[in-house]
């Protein structure tokens, strides 16, 4: 019938088609874009920590010890019964000073750690933290053992390659020293790959190769 300008039901599934093949090339672009705004965010709440934990060195004329829970120098008291303590000697250099509060630069938007696993929660909130320093004798080690090469007690000065040596990580570098048989997740997309600071203050992206890059003078072997 002339001057109608009703689609027909052809041309109707002809658009359909041509939505969805360009919903299917766009949406990866704009799921690694998103993911790429996330990590940044991530990266700056590690390098802000690994700032606060060389004034806190400045302060103390060492790095603080924890015992072996590498995740509470930062953040807000876990949910876990025993990650509850309030003792986050880094936290006061970001300006939180308040016990119990919210600390939104210790939480990585990405993390997703034990989401849809049997506590299906993420880091920050079961720990308190996304992240975690390498200051307990079990933070990064060598697959098989060599538990006792962190930065707990020491002074810069006995650190060899400060600029080499891992300072703050996201929490799965450490999780992965307890299952060294599983590959490594990240939370960028990218396996393998972590957000990570240097004693030196330096913050990257970067592959650490978790399980082989503890050595007896604290020189952490990248991969690039």
């Amino acid at each position: 019938m002339k001057g109608t300008n009703n689609f027909t039901l052809i041309e109707l599934l002809i658009i359909i088609a041509i939505l969805g093949l360009l919903m299917s090339v766009l949406l990866p672009s704009l799921t690694k874009a998103r993911e790429a705004g996330k990590r940044t965010v991530c990266l700056s709440n590690i390098s802000e920590w690994s700032k606060g934990g060389i004034q806190y060195h400045s302060d103390n004329g060492k790095f603080w010890s924890l015992w072996d829970r590498p995740y509470i120098s930062t953040g807000k008291s876990g949910s876990w019964a025993r990650h509850t303590t309030d003792w986050r000697p880094v936290n006061k250099y970001l300006g939180y000073t308040e016990v119990g509060s919210e600390v939104p630069a210790a939480h990585c938007p990405s993390d997703t750690y034990y989401t849809g696993q049997r506590l299906d929660t993420t880091a920050y909130d079961l720990l308190g933290s996304s992240y975690c320093d390498n200051m307990a004798t079990n933070t990064v080690r060598r697959r098989g053992g060599n538990a006792q090469r962190s930065l707990k007690d020491l002074n810069l000065a006995k650190v060899i390659s400060p600029d080499k040596c891992l300072f703050f990580m996201e929490w799965p570098i450490v999780s992965q020293t307890y299952r060294p048989n599983e590959d490594y997740p990240s939370w960028h997309l990218r396996q393998q790959y972590f957000n990570t600071s240097s004693v030196d203050g330096s913050a990257r992206y970067i592959q650490v190769l978790v399980g082989q890059v503890a050595s007896n003078d604290f020189l952490f072997e990248y991969d690039r």
